[in-house]
């Protein structure tokens, strides 16, 4: 299921990288356990979120300038829901794209979730700030509490 779905993904070449990933990935995985004693369970989420780029210094242009359009909302749609977790806010914007709605139960607050990120940067001059701003965001996450699950 994995492969066939990474074979579907969207890859471009751009002036920063040759093979740029163009959209996001997500692979839920059903767990569950059953004993004597009951049975137990939970989802495992595995996502590769496609980098971001800027337009005008990765230099695409029609379709791979929508792919990076829509890439950069969803991102940022993203932000917006770490940053509302962060301050605890009392509306969470999951709804304001389909990445962020897809994740909306693991990044609950009262969810209990386990989460790990890992980001990557680009080691490069010319994409500097992206890196900065990624590196940015891991720093933020960091410090996000979803609480302990409900009962």
């Amino acid at each position: 299921v994995f492969d066939r779905g990474n074979r579907r993904r969207s890859v471009a070449s751009t002036n920063v990288h040759e093979r740029s990933s163009r959209s996001h990935s997500v692979l839920m995985v059903d767990v569950s356990v059953t004993t004597r004693a009951g049975g137990d369970g939970g989802r495992l989420f595995l996502v590769d979120l496609a980098g971001s780029e800027r337009v005008k210094i990765s230099g695409v242009s029609g379709e791979a300038m929508r792919e990076a359009t829509h890439i950069n909302s969803s991102l940022s749609a993203l932000g917006d829901v770490m940053h509302a977790l962060e301050t605890k806010a009392k509306h969470v914007p999951y709804r304001n794209s389909k990445l962020t709605h897809l994740l909306s139960d693991a990044l609950a607050s009262g969810s209990g979730s386990r989460t790990a990120l890992v980001v990557t940067v680009c080691p490069t001059e010319l994409t500097v700030d992206e890196s900065v701003s990624t590196l940015m965001f891991a720093s933020r996450v960091r410090n996000i509490s979803l609480g302990p699950a409900a009962k």
